[in-house]
């Protein structure tokens, strides 16, 4: 949200332009705030200070929240595909 109330429009307008040409960015409207999509409280510190330092808006965020967890569900296999006897070569080499 912005600091000053009455520029929370300007806000709105800023992240849509930045969700427009950023695709890692989800932008949701929500009464008189926004919601917004990204990876991690970095890239939310990376989104304030590019709110301020292109658009002049001071912005503050709610406290972060998971969205979605993933977790295996069993155990995984692998079994190797290497043709060269070190398998070492396989890894610096591509596969005809």
């Amino acid at each position: 949200m912005a600091r000053a109330p009455a520029r929370q429009d300007e806000v709105h307008r800023a992240l849509r332009e930045l969700a427009d040409s950023d695709p890692v960015i989800a932008l949701r409207p929500e009464h008189g705030a926004a919601r917004i999509r990204v990876y991690g409280e970095v890239q939310q510190e990376v989104l304030a200070d590019t709110l301020a330092a292109d658009y002049g808006l001071a912005v503050d965020f709610r406290d972060t929240g998971v969205v979605c967890v993933e977790r295996p569900s069993g155990t995984g296999s692998a079994a190797p595909r290497c043709a060269w006897a070190n398998p070492a070569i396989c890894t610096a080499t591509r596969s005809r």
